[in-house]
């Protein structure tokens, strides 16, 4: 939008080719602020916040795969049947930090939701304000030529800047505490994991009752560490479609609006 309404005349061509003639009429049954902000703020970002979440849940979803198959076949490969005590920390771990982070989320998303659907309505309101400001410059240019309007412009972008530094600074803070809360659990799990196999490899050492050995416990912590990146690039994920969600909605409710 800020490259687009470079000019009076830039603007009134969008409006006529975006409403007026494909909407067949010579009103304006929505702001040309709001078109602005739906077409090059709204879409592209579901866009990007879509298929790249996408890509990374498939990624996610293979490395936990194949973390698990090597937890079962390494020990095959031995000729030793899978132990529980090597499997149960993983197991833990996958089944508990998803449930803690959607149990999280369900309880915050209407408020992630409200914050998301401000942040968006600020960004709307910047591009209306644009739109005047671009009708005050073309003005104060034709009644004296030699004022900086660009100025004008710079005043103007510090300006939407430090108030929409709220907004979003607040839906991202918002978005990235739900997730830390699950990592924080999930970190946790890991010290408690990394205690168990040590407690099992030096009883192991000492009275040979258990059946993890030093290098199977290398190999756990080497497998535990791929599914705690696996995870959490999940939980990243699911948040990125929590937002797409919300803009989504207001697409929806754009094309759905009885203007139209």
């Amino acid at each position: 939008a800020n490259t687009l309404v470079g000019g009076r005349g830039c603007t009134s061509l969008l409006q006529g080719q975006l409403v007026h003639r494909y909407l067949a009429t010579q009103e304006d049954p929505v702001p040309i602020s709001n078109l602005f902000h739906l077409f090059f703020e709204i879409a592209p970002e579901c866009i990007t916040h879509g298929y790249k979440p996408t890509f990374k849940l498939i990624q996610n979803m293979s490395v936990l795969a194949m973390s698990f198959t090597m937890a079962l076949v390494v020990p095959a490969l031995k000729g030793s049947t899978v132990s529980f005590v090597t499997m149960r920390p993983l197991l833990q771990y996958f089944v508990f930090v998803p449930v803690v982070f959607y149990l999280v989320l369900r309880v915050r998303k209407r408020h992630f939701d409200h914050i998301t659907k401000d942040r968006c309505h600020a960004h709307a309101r910047v591009c209306g304000l644009l739109q005047e400001l671009v009708v005050c410059r073309h003005w104060v240019r034709a009644f004296d030529s030699s004022y900086p309007s660009q100025h004008v412009r710079l005043l103007f972008d510090a300006a939407a800047v430090e108030g929409l530094g709220s907004q979003v600074s607040k839906a991202t803070e918002y978005e990235n505490d739900t997730q830390w809360i699950a990592k924080y659990f999930g970190e946790t799990l890991r010290l408690l994991a990394l205690l168990h196999g040590s407690y099992a490899v030096l009883n192991h050492g000492r009275t040979g009752a258990d059946t993890m050995t030093l290098g199977e416990l290398a190999v756990f912590l080497s497998l535990y560490s791929s599914v705690i990146s696996a995870v959490y690039n999940t939980i990243e994920a699911c948040g990125s479609f929590c937002y797409v969600s919300v803009l989504l909605r207001e697409l929806e409710a754009f094309f759905n609006s009885p203007n139209l």
